[in-house]
């Protein structure tokens, strides 16, 4: 069976690391997966390609420099047809739109995976109109989410058409449970961790306000921040004015984030938005306790008590001072909580068991079209 998987990316984010981690666990088992690029080579967009191939991963770059050229048009119909596509599988609006367009043509069926909730990013919503016909025509959707997949059924997508698969990452520990449980504990401060965009809806100016109040009570501490984004500025200027330079690092982007998160404590993502952030299933993997905001997908993520997560209302500082509180004061409570959030990536979130529900996707999808 060979599969195309088709995205516009500006760069390495959320859907790019699915896909990162997706394709070679499908071509492991046995599926032809490959990524067909459509973004300019020479653009961060073309990281996600770059990294597959490094992963034995084919991919072909489109180059398509505008929103829907004939060109680019012409260029997927040959793809497809050169390539001998069993199924299209696309990510993203322009990559649903441009796909959408070629595929029947081509004679080769489509699947979509949303990523995100369309509600979130209002400036797209030309683009949402545009894409939702191709995806009611599309032959099964897959949303990261129960939540999107709410959001899809709004949208007049048929329920019947929409399987939920939860985004899953390569185990970054795959040492025995024992040794990788709480044993990178920072015995020199308790650290915690922030890791993502440095912008508004992140809340990271949260965290700062909590340590700021926290080292009254433990002064051994110490907040990363780690992202870039615009805010930087800002938020080193908050972290100056709060007296907090020996407890607070902004180090900016961090393209490998493995040391840091060893060397966690707690892990904390505070946004007032998210869809099904991929660093929260990192912090599973990495046995990490959590505190978390209760929003987009992050409550059915968590399981409820399920994966050891503290949730919190977004915004609310007390909540978060409580939480981190609770797991600074009690060894024996963070350790138990970063175990079941262990146990909980194991059963529910890793590339294997993402890759084995893609693949009864495709084996359905082409039970449906024979």
């Amino acid at each position: 069976m060979k599969v195309v998987h088709m995205i516009d990316s500006e760069g390495m984010y959320g859907a790019e690391y699915v896909l990162y981690n997706l394709l070679p666990c499908l071509r492991n088992i046995g599926i032809e997966a490959m990524l067909a690029c459509l973004s300019p080579t020479d653009s961060a967009g073309a990281d996600l390609g770059r990294a597959l191939e490094e992963k034995s991963v084919p991919v072909v770059y489109l180059d398509e420099r505008k929103k829907i050229s004939p060109k680019g048009l012409l260029f997927i119909y040959r793809m497809l047809r050169s390539s001998r596509s069993d199924i299209l599988h696309v990510h993203g609006y322009k990559a649903t739109i441009l796909g959408g367009m070629v595929a029947r043509a081509a004679g080769v069926p489509i699947i979509a995976t949303y990523h995100a909730e369309a509600g979130k990013y209002p400036d797209l919503s030309k683009y949402v109109r545009m894409e939702t016909p191709f995806l009611r025509a599309a032959v099964r959707i897959i949303a990261v989410s129960k939540v999107i997949k709410d959001e899809l059924t709004q949208r007049g997508i048929p329920q019947g058409k929409i399987s939920v698969i939860h985004n899953g990452i390569e185990d970054p520990m795959r040492h025995a449970m024992e040794d990788c449980s709480m044993a990178c504990e920072n015995e020199a401060a308790f650290s915690i961790l922030c890791v993502g965009r440095l912008i508004p809806v992140k809340r990271f100016d949260l965290v700062i306000r909590a340590v700021s109040i926290l080292r009254n009570e433990f002064d051994n501490m110490h907040l990363t921040i780690a992202g870039a984004g615009p805010l930087e500025t800002e938020l080193k200027s908050m972290v100056i004015k709060l007296g907090l330079g020996n407890s607070v690092s902004l180090p900016g982007y961090v393209s490998d984030t493995e040391v840091l998160f060893r060397q966690a404590d707690i892990f904390v993502l505070p946004s007032e938005t998210e869809g099904s952030p991929i660093t929260l299933i990192e912090a599973m993997a990495y046995a990490k306790p959590i505190v978390a905001s209760a929003v987009g997908a992050i409550p059915e993520m968590v399981g409820g008590d399920a994966a050891g997560t503290q949730l919190i209302a977004p915004g609310n500082l007390e909540q978060l001072i409580d939480a981190l509180r609770q797991f600074i004061s009690d060894s024996a409570y963070r350790r138990e909580s970063g175990r079941l959030a262990r146990k909980w990536f194991e059963r529910c979130f890793t590339a294997e068991t993402m890759a084995t529900r893609y693949g009864e996707q495709y084996e359905a999808c082409l039970r449906g079209v024979r």
